[in-house]
Order: structure tokens, then sequence, then C-alpha cells
């Protein structure tokens, strides 16, 4: 009896795309004429690194609970108008993922329940019905002779 995969009910990856800001493109040229606090996009100071235009956001910061000081916290710390745009981020990752794990159960349940019926019709059609023509009977059987 095979068992349902562990991983659909011991998830405990994380995603953290959502703590990802992208970096503005006009601060990066030193062009940018917004404040942190104005842009919608990241003005990260130069300890928090940078990959492919974006950077990571502490979490611990969004929470307002970061206590990183000496060395500075390695992500970047965003101002709240940004704070609140990861949180929905953050809230709509989890939605999707809890909806995803949900669908993935229920197929690989219903996968499940559907391969128990089908091994065991696959067994009661494998019952032994060769040489049973007419008049050939059925060895050891009262009534039935060979």
């Amino acid at each position: 009896q095979a068992a349902l995969p562990q991983a659909l009910f011991l998830n405990n990856s994380k995603d953290s795309r959502w703590l990802t800001l992208e970096v503005c493109r006009e601060f990066q040229r030193n062009r940018c004429t917004r404040t942190e606090e104005e842009c919608k996009f990241a003005h990260p100071p130069p300890h928090v690194d940078q990959q492919n235009g974006r950077v990571m956001c502490c979490f611990d910061s969004i929470k307002g609970k970061c206590q990183r000081k000496e060395p500075p916290c390695k992500y970047l710390h965003p101002p709240q108008h940004l704070k609140e745009q990861l949180l929905q981020n953050g809230r709509q990752n989890l939605a999707i993922n809890r909806t995803n794990t949900d669908q993935a159960r229920m197929f690989y349940t219903n996968r499940y329940h559907w391969n128990q019926v089908l091994a065991q019709s696959q067994l009661a059609t494998q019952m032994p019905t060769t040489g049973l023509l007419p008049g050939m009977g059925l060895p050891g059987v009262p009534g039935m002779t060979a």
C-alpha cells in the first residue's frame, strides 16, 4: 500500500521571493530625483547586496524587530510604503501557496484512492479463469470434474 507523498503534509519550504524589491534604475545611475520615501523602487545603501537589479528585504525590519547594527544588516530596511507593499505581496504569496498545496493534496488523495480501486479491480480480473471452457470443469470442486 503506497503512502501519500510526505511533501504534501510537511511543506516546510520557504519562498522568500516576495521579500525582494526592484532597485530604482535612476538611483543606480545617481539620477533619481525622488527620496527613498517617495520612490516606488528600492534605494539600497552600499552595504546591501543587489542581484539582477533586485534586493532582498529584511524580514525582521518589516516586523520592526531588526537589531543588527555592527556590522549593519545585509538586507534592505525598506521605507514604510514599500513595507506595506511587501506585506501585501506576502499575504498573496501565502494564499497562493495554501491553495496550491490544498489542490495538490486533493489530487494525490484522489489519485491514491483511484489507484487502490484500480488495484482491487485488477486483482478481481486476474482470478484464474483460463481453462474454464464448458465441459472442462474445475479439479477438486464437487460437481465439477475435469
